[in-house]
């Protein structure tokens, strides 16, 4: 029967580690969207993977005290099995957290305090990451893929060089072929518009389009590109245009 000393023996620490995982995947997977965001979303989780490796090591160690009551070898087959963890972990690991730095030419901190910058990233949340960089600047417009070409940015102030920052993560060189299902839907009336979302939602642009904008448009006095540089693992063309 169950009774006081029964209660005494459970282990409380498993049963603590494993409601605070719980409720942490929890909270997270209804305040963030794995579809959207892939291998990226972990970083919402990985605060609770020491925790989870703990929990791991000691149901591991009360399984193995159920199946031998020798120590020695219990302690062996629980190390053997955790760096067996270990090593696949790592061997297989998409190691979403590590972001390989590159930069050609001139950088985000090579602009300087005269300069004057407008940004088009690939949406508006990822303003952020290239805020450090941009505050040395003169002034700077943000702007993304969806209001590009909205923008009134006024250009009357003519003696500082302006500079165009182009996040190419999500641009493309060429639209894609519109799949052909067979079906009487396919539209072959030549408006694209409907193969220019992807699956994430996201608007497919031509790094062409962007380009041809500020050059029509009257904003840039010219289009050359003289570095690039990476923010958070996305590459940011730099261009001078004025």
């Amino acid at each position: 029967m169950f009774g006081i000393k029964n209660i005494k023996r459970i282990p409380y620490t498993v049963v603590a580690l494993g409601i605070s995982i719980l409720l942490y995947v929890f909270v997270n997977a209804k305040n963030s969207s794995i579809f959207r965001m892939g291998i990226y979303s972990k970083r919402y989780v990985f605060l609770i993977y020491p925790i989870y490796a703990a929990l791991v090591c000691i149901l591991l160690y009360y399984l193995f005290k159920f199946i031998t009551d020798k120590n020695k070898a219990r302690n062996i087959i629980i190390l053997a099995m955790t760096l067996g963890m270990v090593l696949i972990t790592y061997h297989y690991s998409s190691n979403p957290f590590f972001m390989k730095h590159f930069e050609y030419g001139v950088t985000l901190e090579d602009l300087g305090p005269e300069a004057d910058c407008i940004a088009v990233m690939s949406a508006d949340w990822v303003f952020v990451s290239a805020t450090s960089e941009l505050s040395g600047t003169h002034s700077y417009f943000l702007t993304d893929y969806a209001s590009y070409d909205e923008m009134n940015y006024d250009r009357e102030d003519s003696s500082h060089p302006l500079y165009l920052l182009l996040d190419i993560t999500n641009l493309t060189d060429e639209y894609p072929e519109m799949p052909d299902d067979g079906g009487d839907d396919h539209d072959d009336s030549g408006d694209d518009e409907e193969i220019r979302i992807d699956v994430y939602g996201n608007v497919i642009l031509l790094k062409s389009d962007i380009l041809d904008y500020y050059m029509d448009s009257g904003v840039a006095d010219k289009m050359e590109c003289i570095g690039i540089d990476a923010v958070y693992d996305r590459i940011i063309e730099i261009y001078r245009i004025r």
